[in-house]
């Protein structure tokens, strides 16, 4: 009735006044050995990637792909456009430092190395099955162009970064997966080098390393290799074999291998103590280059690939890592703007929807055709297309394929930690490969 109120049973709470307001909810903190922003740097990653395809898709099906992000979208949306390719770095970032974790730590701590059998078993089970029942469905729908039996084994056998066929057109974008796969190969061989050339140091010199000692090597040899690596990414032509391979895409990697060696010298509460005051440091720094990076990219296609821009992708995406590292060590949780159910949700299926987003993009065009109207147009319309349907069907075969295989493989409930967050870095950057077929769709395509 109005002017009446319910009053509920009395309580000795309740008669002591009214009840402070309910906080907000208290953020997750990390258990021992876990990430907290690892699925939820994937899932952002991810979306980022899809988007930054789809905007060069709307150029293509608008016929002014030439004119690049900024001349058809503006200067401020392209500029915000080519940042989104800045998803990438951040995937090789985290797969350096989750992969190489374990193996770092036997080093730098002088301990026995994790089990090769079941590291081999792990990566297996996370990248195979998932990428042959998509690729093998792809290539189904749009045919081998010609190639032949062992053009189609490179492709399934992720190497087709060293031989390209026209059949790799139907998933160009995942030269990224050949790249991580290359790496999965390297840790344990780099593990075991770094090792054995310790160990005969120690043997000439009679004196063992300490822990900084071992963190200092590893940090130094890694410094050299990521400067390196940049050199050969900017000096071999872009997609070209070696300029796709390992040696030139190292430096992605490396900052987060050197994260993961780093952490171990932050270990007491007065490290700790100054990780929280570095970790907004670090992330406006990592700010503060991606910009920069953005409004290269903006007027030059290949400023991220170029020896400078690729040694400023390495320093920003180590430095973004490392604030997120830094925040976690310091204070034990992570953003919500990272750490959140809706990117720790997208991320745990972002491997899926990054194979099946050219599939999704050519079911658009091939459905819905061009609409005309500008490329604002053409993305809206690609946008509310694609998203969902690759989400969706990328959702469908986590369930059905790829979590389960993982929950097997680990032998226990599947869920988001660090086995889960030891994931490779899917999306690739935007180039012409990915839009293929869209421009095989579309006879009036560029």
């Amino acid at each position: 009735m109005p002017g009446v109120q319910r009053v509920g049973p009395v309580t000795a709470a309740g008669a002591a006044g009214p009840s402070e307001p309910p906080g907000p909810p208290a953020r997750r903190t990390a258990r021992q050995g876990e990430f907290l922003a690892g699925d939820g740097i994937r899932g952002i990653g991810m979306v980022c990637i899809i988007m930054a395809h789809l905007l060069g898709g709307a150029l293509v099906l608008d016929g002014v792909f030439s004119e690049g992000f900024r001349g058809a979208y503006g200067e401020l949306p392209g500029i915000i456009g080519s940042g989104f390719q800045l998803g990438l770095p951040m995937f090789f970032v985290l797969s350096g430092y989750l992969i190489s974790r374990p193996w770092v730590r036997a080093y730098v701590l002088d301990r026995r190395t994790p089990s090769a059998r079941r590291y081999i078993r792990s990566r297996v089970l996370r990248i195979v099955p998932v990428f042959w029942l998509i690729g093998g469905l792809m290539l189904f729908q749009y045919g081998s162009h010609g190639a032949s039996l062992l053009d189609l084994t490179e492709i399934f056998g992720f190497a087709q970064i060293y031989h390209e066929t026209a059949a790799s057109l139907f998933i160009g974008q995942a030269w990224t997966i050949d790249v991580e796969v290359a790496f999965y190969v390297f840790v344990p061989i780099g593990a075991w080098l770094l090792t054995v050339g310790t160990r005969r140091v120690i043997a000439l010199t009679g004196r063992s390393l300490s822990r900084r000692e071992r963190v200092a090597v590893l940090v130094s040899l890694l410094a050299v290799a990521t400067v390196a690596s940049a050199y050969v990414r900017g000096t071999t032509a872009p997609g070209a074999g070696l300029n796709e391979s390992l040696p030139a895409t190292f430096y992605y990697f490396g900052p987060g291998v050197a994260l993961a060696a780093l952490e171990l010298e932050f270990t007491g509460p007065l490290a700790r103590a100054r990780l929280r005051r570095l970790a907004p440091f670090f992330g406006l720094s990592a700010a503060a280059i991606a910009v920069g990076l953005s409004v290269a990219e903006s007027h030059d296609t290949f400023a991220l690939i170029r020896t400078r821009g690729a040694l400023a992708v390495a320093a920003g995406a180590g430095l973004a890592l490392g604030a997120l590292l830094a925040r976690q060590l310091g204070r034990g949780d992570s953003p919500r703007w990272v750490d959140n159910r809706l990117t720790r949700w997208l991320g745990a299926r972002s491997y899926p929807c990054y194979l099946l987003q050219s599939a999704s993009i050519a079911t658009a065009v091939a459905v819905i055709g061009r609409v005309g109207g500008g490329p604002w147009i053409e993305l809206l319309v690609l946008t509310a297309f694609v998203v969902p349907v690759t989400i969706a069907f990328g959702a469908v075969v986590h369930a059905t394929i790829e979590r389960p295989l993982l929950t097997w493989g680990h032998g226990q409930r599947h869920r988001t930690a660090v086995p889960r967050a030891e994931g490779p870095a899917e999306p690739a950057p935007l180039d012409q490969r990915v839009l293929a077929p869209v421009i095989a769709t579309r006879v009036d395509a560029p």
